[in-house]
């Protein structure tokens, strides 16, 4: 049940998202530039490695899956990799989806501290940080069961005037849900009616599981 709605909700925030850029023009993007966390092998041409690592189904010109794994891998300079995915694609990068899709990588690979990097280099890249990538982070804490970090985000968000969403909501709910939070997950769900956001049904079955496992079952039938 919380698996299929953690995939509820990264859907529910992709779709989000694009309808938000959907008024936005995206050109085909060039094929990506020579990995940052391996060094190009001189036997091999420019057009080699990109046949290798460019997507022509990509809609990014790069496969974020790919790019997730390099960002992943022991040693990597991932701030050098995403300024070359960037430079690659930067409609994707400047209408904030394909910072949403790396983060949302991220999260189904449970890598906190790679998702964490990502946002420092957006900080340092004067990217601005849009309720779609919000949710993509609460989503890493949820996965990692750190509701403290999902609580934290939502005051962000709050600081930055960046206005919540129901999947803002839900994701940090079900971050609750996992820590065995129930007290904070229901203050949570109230906060969605104070704010006028709709409480939905994934905000409620979290909500309730998290009553469940916190053994407090009454509050669950609430």
């Amino acid at each position: 049940r919380a698996e299929l709605r953690d995939r509820e909700m990264s859907h529910l925030n992709m779709d989000f998202e694009h309808q938000a850029n959907h008024h936005k023009n995206r050109k085909k993007n060039p094929p990506v530039a020579a990995s940052a966390c391996a060094p190009p092998n001189p036997d091999r041409g420019v057009s080699s490695y990109h046949h290798t690592h460019h997507s022509h189904h990509s809609p990014m010109g790069f496969e974020v899956n790919d790019l997730v794994d390099r960002l992943c891998s022991p040693g990597c300079r991932w701030d050098d990799e995403l300024s070359r995915a960037r430079d690659i694609s930067p409609q994707s990068f400047e209408s904030g989806k394909a910072i949403t899709a790396i983060l949302s990588s991220l999260a189904r690979k449970k890598r906190m501290g790679v998702a964490l990097s990502v946002w420092q280099w957006m900080n340092e890249n004067g990217i601005e940080r849009n309720v779609f990538h919000f949710n993509s982070l609460i989503s890493v804490c949820e996965k990692v069961k750190d509701w403290e970090g999902a609580v934290k985000l939502l005051y962000d968000m709050e600081r930055d005037g960046v206005k919540k969403n129901e999947v803002t909501f839900s994701s940090a709910i079900s971050a609750c849900e996992k820590s065995g939070n129930w007290r904070k997950a229901l203050e949570l769900l109230e906060q969605m009616k104070k704010e006028g956001i709709t409480r939905t049904a994934i905000a409620y079955n979290a909500a309730i599981s998290a009553c469940e496992k916190g053994l407090n079952p009454a509050k669950a039938l609430e």
